[in-house]
């Protein structure tokens, strides 16, 4: 670790707030350890819930902290490629709404990145999560892994059973895009370029929730950073 990084582990970030032109920096943030911290820029990657104790006095930030947002959970399942009675064909699939099941998509993790599984495993990731649905809420992780594993042999048409079973979850903090989002958020950020300059916002509630749409967000702002201060 560079002697001029600091981590903050296992800490929140309890308030943010802005003063412009202060020679020590225009952001003071508190951390939940009761640190203060001064800084230049700031950059935001968090899920909408925590606007809820940030910007409190300012209205615009009433975009993210408004947002809907839905749950999901993540289940990984391994096999032994031997026994695994079905033919994967492409890198997964996707599942509408109206289809009668909880699963949302899995990916075929053997295919899609063969690098990562040995040749004598399947492994498939399932996701689970709708709207309105109350799946995720009423069941264990335990629970969730067989539905996953059920819905999976029914839809791919195998018997085989898994090596083993993981499933993680992620509650309420997937936000729900509706009509409009891309306006409300470029107004957002063209308010916080003029209102705060030097924090960025980026993650989830902007522009899209995979991992590679957070990379190149966080790309594009650390980019603007080097260029701001010359490197």
């Amino acid at each position: 670790m560079p002697d001029n990084v600091t981590l903050h582990k296992n800490s929140s970030v309890s308030a943010i707030e802005y003063q412009q032109g202060h020679q020590d920096g225009s952001f003071h943030l508190m951390i939940n350890d009761n640190t203060a911290i001064t800084a230049n820029n700031v950059i935001i990657t968090t899920p909408p819930d925590c606007y809820k104790h940030w910007f409190m006095d300012d209205n615009a930030f009433d975009t993210v902290r408004q947002m809907s947002l839905g749950s999901c959970a993540i289940t990984m399942m391994s096999f032994d490629r031997a026994s695994f009675n079905a033919e994967l064909k492409g890198n997964g699939f996707v599942i509408t709404r109206a289809t009668q099941t909880p699963l949302t998509a899995c990916t075929f993790i053997s295919n899609k990145w063969t690098a990562t599984v040995p040749k004598d495993r399947v492994v498939l990731r399932a996701f689970i999560g709708k709207p309105g649905d109350s799946t995720i809420a009423n069941h264990s992780n335990a629970e969730l892994g067989e539905i996953a594993l059920h819905e999976l042999q029914r839809i791919l048409h195998f018997s085989a059973k898994p090596q083993w079973v993981e499933t993680n979850r992620l509650v309420q903090s997937i936000p729900q895009y509706t009509v409009g989002h891309l306006d409300r958020v470029a107004k957002l950020k063209q308010h916080v370029a003029t209102t705060y300059p030097g924090l960025f916002l980026i993650g989830t509630p902007y522009g899209g929730v995979g991992m590679p749409d957070c990379i190149r967000q966080a790309k594009t702002a650390v980019e603007r950073l080097t260029q701001e201060y010359g490197q």
